[in-house]
């Protein structure tokens, strides 16, 4: 099979509206080759297309995965974004703000955790909810406290975090 065939055939169906069929032919490509996230890519926005929201956000991740693992982590945020464009996974704001950890941007990172740390205090959770945030501390040399600053106190504009007897103890603004 030749590949960039199926790929160009792939594109004919869809700008006919056969998007089923463009579907097949991309799994077909998929089959030889399941970790090409060109078509990957692809796939996720015909599902997107298609209204298939699972589908194209469960492509999407697989993407952001791949880039991911490669070290192209500006990539991966684009794709994590959009499968959050797409459907909520609260896991993929957990990937998304590890990465904006891994490249500096706190900012970005701190409004993550947030989120997450928002939806188990929704579904009523709050230890996860305070341990996202305790997490969050833990690895942000922004919020880090010393050892010697057992009393210190430390905030963000979501929550006041206060080291006692070596734990660190989250009160939410």
């Amino acid at each position: 099979m030749d590949k960039n065939k199926v790929i160009e055939s792939a594109a004919k169906l869809i700008a006919k509206g056969a998007f089923d069929k463009a579907v097949k032919e991309y799994q077909r490509v998929l089959e030889i080759d399941p970790d090409d996230v060109r078509v990957l890519q692809k796939l996720a926005e015909l599902y997107q297309k298609m209204n298939r929201k699972a589908e194209a956000a469960d492509c999407f991740e697989k993407v952001a995965k791949t880039y991911s693992a490669q070290g192209f982590y500006l990539k991966a945020v684009a794709l994590y974004k959009q499968v959050l464009k797409v459907i909520d996974r609260v896991e993929v704001n957990v990937r998304l703000a590890e990465l904006y950890q891994q490249l500096g941007l706190v900012g970005d990172a701190t409004k993550e955790w947030q989120t997450v740390a928002s939806y188990y205090e929704k579904i009523g959770d709050t230890k996860a909810s305070l341990d996202t945030l305790r997490d969050f501390v833990g690895t942000c040399s922004v919020y880090t406290f010393e050892p010697a600053n057992h009393d210190g106190v430390r905030q963000s504009p979501f929550f006041m975090a206060r080291m006692e007897n070596g734990r660190v103890n989250m009160i939410k603004k």
